[in-house]
């Protein structure tokens, strides 16, 4: 898999209501005072993706949340699923 298709493939399950969220994201969002909603439009406004191949995950960045700041959000495809591992502040652009 290609960046481009990270970015699309993540997309495209934001748009839809399918990402899938571990503990660990969850706890993120809480502590950053992220909503599952915050997540979707970071990935679906995502502008690059780095992939870790120690990790096996996909880093999206560029994205904003709901209120316009910068989330990152870092992400593994197995299957037909997209699950949301964590997500960090991104930069301001």
């Amino acid at each position: 898999m290609d960046p481009t298709e990270a970015l699309g493939l993540a997309s495209g399950a934001a748009r839809y209501g399918q990402l899938r969220f571990t503990d660990h994201a969850i706890d993120q969002m809480q502590e950053r005072g992220a909503t599952v909603n915050d997540v979707e439009a970071a990935v679906s406004s995502a502008t690059s993706a780095a992939y870790d191949r120690g990790q096996g995950t996909w880093k999206l960045a560029g994205g904003v949340d709901l209120d316009g700041s910068p989330l990152d959000v870092v992400v593994a495809f197995g299957g037909n699923r997209v699950r949301v591992i964590t997500v960090v502040e991104g930069q301001t652009p």
